[in-house]
């Protein structure tokens, strides 16, 4: 009985997690038709998401890696059916170095979707801030918050990215590198 309630908890928050990210795709869509043609995007996403999840569900005490895999899943197909989660998994492939899609400006681009998730999540337990980064990215807006400096002035160019529909393509470096 006691894991039942701890998972009903824990989906529930994925839940409002869950629509924290999907106002933000919805608000990059509204200005960007085209979101996920950059492989750049599609790892900060992946790293936004993961670290998003993983730092939401800790605070709440769920430190079951699986069960935390479980509930982005679910809540990726909640968002858009079968879609979302591919981008997580293709982002996942293309930041990682073992594996034949790896590129080395996606690894780049994860790590900041990684630190953007964690202060989006921090900023929000603390200041009760709306989370914004995955948005701002993927309109190719400055990153806000206290993991983002003025002498780290992190503002990446997404839109003028190769667009490249398989994602199987050369991808640019320069995507990844500030301005």
């Amino acid at each position: 009985m006691f894991g039942f309630r701890g998972n009903r908890k824990y989906r529930k928050s994925a839940s409002k997690i869950g629509v924290l990210i999907h106002r933000q795709i919805l608000d990059a869509l509204v200005s960007h038709e085209q979101l996920f043609k950059a492989p750049e995007e599609v790892a900060f996403t992946s790293g936004y998401l993961k670290s998003f999840f993983w730092s939401v569900l800790n605070r709440q005490g769920c430190n079951n890696m699986t069960l935390q895999h479980e509930l982005l899943k679910d809540t990726c197909n909640k968002i858009s059916p079968e879609k979302l989660w591919g981008i997580y998994e293709r982002g996942i492939a293309l930041a990682d170095p073992l594996a034949a899609s790896y590129k080395a400006a996606c690894t780049n681009a994860y790590e900041l979707g990684v630190t953007a998730g964690l202060n989006d999540s921090e900023e929000a337990a603390l200041h009760k801030v709306t989370p914004a980064n995955l948005a701002r990215y993927l309109l190719g807006e400055k990153l806000e918050g206290p993991a983002f400096t003025e002498e780290d002035v992190l503002v990446f160019d997404t839109n003028s990215a190769v667009v490249d529909e398989n994602l199987e393509g050369k991808s640019s470096d320069r995507l990844c590198v500030p301005e």
